[in-house]
């Protein structure tokens, strides 16, 4: 009895150390993915805010074009008067 005893003692700490094995990679996994998650959102917030970056910077280009071609549009328009007067 005593030497099944012993036995079943070493069989159940082995079946415990793989089950906790187990759990710590299933726990590891799962850190992992949520600082890659953390991650990609990080990245994510950064391209966003580029990008609006990149959008408003579009526009005052866009702005400043139209307003040299109002400027270039006067000047031709003076240029036309004064020759013609």
């Amino acid at each position: 009895m005593k030497v099944d005893d012993k036995k079943n003692k070493n069989k159940n700490k082995k079946t415990k150390r793989n089950k906790n094995k187990k759990n710590n990679k299933t726990k590891n996994k799962n850190k992992k993915n949520k600082k890659t998650k953390k991650n990609k959102n990080k990245k994510n917030k950064i391209k966003k805010k580029q990008n609006s970056l990149g959008f408003t910077n579009s526009l005052m280009f866009v702005e400043m074009k139209i307003e040299t071609t109002i400027i270039m549009r006067s000047k031709t328009k003076q240029k036309y008067e004064d020759n013609y007067n």
